[in-house]
């Protein structure tokens, strides 16, 4: 049967992958935003290739850090992704003392025109942070916008945009507002094939980008994971891992098993990885699949164990299977698209 996701709800499951069900849940795209970029390597490779050359060579690269939640204050608590990183400038400062920057690295679903105004307030919480903790002076801070469509970011990036002024008073009131710029990744414009990025980050934007698409198809994205990579390292598997959860909380009815058979086609290393991560759950649900199987087939057992982890997942009280004993296929579908869709509206965003 197909690998549904009632069954990485299981009793079995490790605490690491039952707090990340829990995290998907809650927020499938900040959850995985921030699972897949709290990786050092995988953060500076991204930023490396999206922030302007010569910015780049202003940073120290190898003093990145992410810095703890414990950092983050309470008002800092609304960022979707709630990354922020630290590194320490290429040049020292005055009396040759090391100079820390900071990256804001911001997740957003749609376009928002009063994004700069949002970022000015993350902005200023992290120089009073550092001000209560080292005085002055105030460190730079670079503030990240990671748009994954649909639709294209058409709003201005700038600060001064959200002012109105007659354009004659404009000279007069410029050294009174605060004008600043954030970089801006919008995965509509992001190809992967041209893509300079790292073959993990690559993996990570463009699931990104496929999950928010119209029409979309998650099938689609591993079939180009197979197509594009003969070879992967074998460290691997936990970002595959990460994938084929947050795949299946966007897409519910996804087999991972064809997913694997066509890969094996394909590239017979990458689903050697992709079938250690798919047999843990096959696994993992085993026993609990063959109950279902028993009670209505493939078909209805597929649509119990996905009914069964949407009630577990919004904390409803989770249905025997033997209830479902007298439902059909139909019945059931319509049971799960009903819950489905309660789903979406209490814990998606955008």
């Amino acid at each position: 049967m197909a690998i549904a996701i009632a069954e990485m709800s299981s009793e079995n499951l490790s605490p690491e992958d039952a707090e990340l069900i829990k995290e998907l849940a809650a927020s499938p795209n900040d959850a995985f935003v921030k699972r897949a970029f709290s990786s050092i390597p995988r953060a500076r490779d991204f930023f490396q290739r999206q922030l302007a050359p010569a910015l780049v060579e202003q940073i120290d690269w190898a003093g990145l850090q992410v810095l703890p939640g414990s950092f983050v204050k309470e008002s800092l608590q609304q960022l979707h992704s709630d990354l922020v990183f630290s590194a320490p400038l290429a040049a020292p400062g005055a009396g040759d003392q090391r100079v820390v920057m900071y990256l804001l690295f911001e997740h957003q679903s749609k376009p928002q025109r009063h994004m700069p105004l949002r970022l000015l307030s993350y902005l200023t919480e992290l120089w009073n942070r550092h001000f209560e903790e080292d005085g002055l002076p105030l460190p730079p801070v670079i503030p990240f916008v990671l748009h994954q469509g649909p639709d294209r970011w058409q709003v201005d990036t700038r600060f001064s945009s959200l002012i109105e002024m007659p354009e004659s008073a404009a000279p007069f009131f410029a050294p009174y507002i605060p004008d600043f710029s954030h970089a801006l990744l919008d995965l509509v414009d992001f190809d992967p094939g041209n893509s300079t990025h790292s073959d993990e980050v690559r993996i990570i934007v463009n699931l990104l980008k496929v999950s928010r698409q119209r029409n979309r198809d998650v099938r689609d994205f591993f079939s180009w994971l197979a197509d594009e990579f003969a070879t992967l390292d074998p460290g691997i598997q936990d970002l595959l891992r990460l994938a084929i959860f947050y795949a299946l909380h966007f897409q519910h009815d996804l087999d991972a098993e064809s997913i694997v058979a066509e890969i094996s086609l394909k590239n017979p290393h990458l689903a050697t990885e992709t079938m250690t991560v798919a047999q843990q759950l096959l696994n993992k649900g085993k026993s609990q699949g063959k109950i279902e199987g028993k009670i209505e087939g493939k078909i209805e057992g597929q649509w119990i164990g996905q009914i069964r982890l949407l009630e577990k997942l919004m904390g409803l009280p989770v249905s025997d299977p033997d209830l479902f004993a007298d439902e059909d296929a139909d019945s059931l579908a319509q049971r799960f698209e009903a819950l489905q869709k309660e789903y979406d509206e209490r814990f998606k965003r955008g």
